[in-house]
């Protein structure tokens, strides 16, 4: 398990987590996400963060809410457990989706977030499918990390899975 300060500030804060992926060429990008224990995300198929993570299931994930002294955020490095798409998937995380939508941001899923999805992946300049069950739904093991939440007051607090 992770650290209970931790799980409470994965709760808190709501700024999307850069998902640093290291394949041939590193790349990042923000992400929502989601933790129940495990940590979710669920990126658009034909990306490139999801052709490197196929080549390599090490990844960073981090967060940095406020970049004063007293702001707060985390850096987990872990492991790629799971790794699906498709309609089958999709139906089988789609509370894990929901979750992530709801939780940090104010989409929520729905018929007209469906719609938006297939009228977005016709356009000409997208180059991927955004629709959900295009959609890749990532469980990362947790295997190391840093969080803090007030640097001048608390520092900077590590820890190690077993």
């Amino acid at each position: 398990m992770i650290p209970r300060e931790l799980e409470e500030l994965l709760t808190q804060i709501r700024t999307p987590v850069i998902l640093a992926t290291a394949g041939e060429e590193p790349h990042a990008t923000p992400m929502n996400w989601f933790y129940d224990g495990d940590f979710w995300i669920s990126p658009a198929g034909g990306t490139r963060k999801i052709r490197n993570m196929r080549k390599n299931k090490n990844v960073c994930i981090a967060c940095l809410e406020n970049m004063h002294p007293g702001g707060r955020g985390f850096i987990l490095w872990g492991r790629i457990e799971e790794m699906e798409t498709g309609f089958l998937a999709f139906l089988r995380h789609a509370f894990i989706l929901k979750s992530m939508l709801e939780k940090k941001s104010s989409i929520g899923v729905g018929i007209k977030l469906l719609r938006y999805a297939r009228i977005y992946a016709g356009h000409p300049s997208i180059k991927y499918s955004a629709l959900p069950w295009k959609r890749y739904f990532v469980k990362i093991r947790i295997l190391r990390g840093r969080y803090w939440q007030n640097r001048e007051r608390h520092g900077e607090k590590e820890f190690t899975m077993e």
